[in-house]
């Protein structure tokens, strides 16, 4: 691996640090979703990556979402071409995935420069602190879930805390054991009361501790305590009981009735965003199923009226505009059957490629609590996932690191001379 200049391993530092550390703040909104402060950092430092790297050698890992990148690029210009989205929003929500790869570049230039346990240690002992002051309103909660009684702390939601807290109990079971952190990690985990990311973390982990029997004990401790803190004192098992109430069973009929597909987003926003709003406030029981039903079912709808090419190529990215409530369902929408297979078999294929249960678990992870929250999409959740592959990846070859100049040696005489 190449020394980098300090300068560089510094600002490649900061970057990361405020990536992980400082709270989701749109400066700019664009489509639902915004430029934040790290953005700006992080497209300011994409020139400094020409002068690093000089012929790029890619490996087959990483070509399946260079892939996916070329097919989405053809599924906006076709969204574009057909009037479904606009160019602006369009290109903003597949500059994303760009972006978030560029954080395979960080990993590898301070793999050996940061020691990942101790950022993971301090990350929790941060959310910690914040979850206190939080709590006595000490300091504001900057996310939409405000007086939801749902742990926050720095990020976009509680769905973004819980799958960041899954990853770092992965890191502390598998990578670096460490059993204190572990039950933070779950702790807060359950404090955050996100329903498909509990299930996921108990089945993923309960599947790999029957690898590692003698840890099982452990973690049926681990899980068992912190349910019964969380059903006594946060009431995390209210929002799962809420879902097969009797109440939210009924109110199907009435929120399934006459749900129409759309051509375009604009027409999806208003009425998925605004009218029919309406028709959710007359409803009893567990409204945030009602709503990330509600809206998959017309993606698919207008999906499936579109045609056989828009079921391969997607209506184009940002059709399903802020929260889908399903980021496999958008997938599938703004990309298509086959980008949809792309990005998912694309990422997996480097995540592999690091040889760490901890970040496969990690993607497993994602993956489930993608069919209910668009985690996909969230900042993160995502750089997290890519800077951890650079970081485990970096002697792995995956780009030739720009040479040192040599120094001009005498040309060898034609034979034919």
């Amino acid at each position: 691996m190449k020394n980098f200049s300090s300068g560089l391993l510094t600002y490649c530092a900061i970057v990361f640090i405020i990536s992980l550390f400082s709270f989701k703040i749109n400066i700019l909104e664009i489509g639902g979703s915004g430029i934040r402060l790290d953005d700006f950092l992080l497209f300011s430092s994409l020139p400094l990556f020409l002068f690093i790297f000089d012929k790029v050698k890619i490996r087959s890992e990483f070509k399946y979402f260079f892939l996916f990148i070329g097919f989405s690029l053809l599924s906006l210009i076709l969204g574009v071409f057909f009037n479904r989205i606009s160019f602006l929003e369009g290109a903003f929500y597949w500059f994303r995935n760009i972006q978030y790869m560029c954080f395979f570049v960080f990993g590898m230039v301070l793999a050996s420069h940061i020691n990942i346990d101790r950022v993971f240690r301090y990350y929790i002992i941060y959310v910690v602190i914040f979850l206190l002051l939080q709590y006595f309103s000490l300091i504001p909660t900057f996310s939409l879930f405000v007086g939801s009684g749902r742990a926050v702390a720095n990020t976009s939601g509680p769905y973004e805390l819980a799958v960041l807290m899954g990853l770092t109990a992965f890191f502390f079971w598998f990578e670096s054991p460490r059993k204190i952190y572990i039950g933070l990690s779950i702790l807060i985990l359950f404090l955050t009361q996100s329903r498909i990311s509990l299930v996921a973390l108990i089945l993923i982990l309960f599947f790999a501790a029957f690898k590692m029997r003698g840890r099982l004990v452990f973690l049926g401790l681990c899980v068992a305590g912190v349910f019964v803190v969380s059903v006594s004192d946060i009431g995390a098992l209210d929002r799962f009981t809420l879902l097969f109430d009797q109440k939210t069973l009924d109110s199907f009929d009435i929120i399934f009735n006459g749900i129409p597909h759309f051509n375009n987003t604009w027409a999806y926003r208003d009425w998925a965003f605004v009218d029919y709003v309406d028709v959710l406030a007359g409803t009893e029981g567990d409204k945030s199923t009602y709503i990330r039903l509600i809206r998959q079912y017309s993606l698919f709808q207008s999906i499936k009226e579109c045609g056989a090419s828009c079921v391969l190529f997607g209506l184009g990215p940002s059709f399903a505009s802020a929260a889908v409530d399903g980021n496999l369902t958008r997938l599938l929408v703004e990309y298509g059957a086959v980008g949809t297979c792309l990005f998912i078999f694309g990422i997996w294929k480097v995540v592999a490629a690091t040889g760490k249960k901890a970040v496969k678990y990690y993607f497993f992870l994602l993956l489930i609590t993608a069919i209910a929250i668009d985690i996909l999409v969230s900042s993160k959740a995502m750089f997290l996932l890519w800077f951890l592959c650079g970081y485990y990846c970096h002697n792995n070859r995956f780009f030739v690191i720009k040479a040192q100049p040599l120094a001009l040696m005498p040309l060898e005489k034609s034979e034919t001379a």
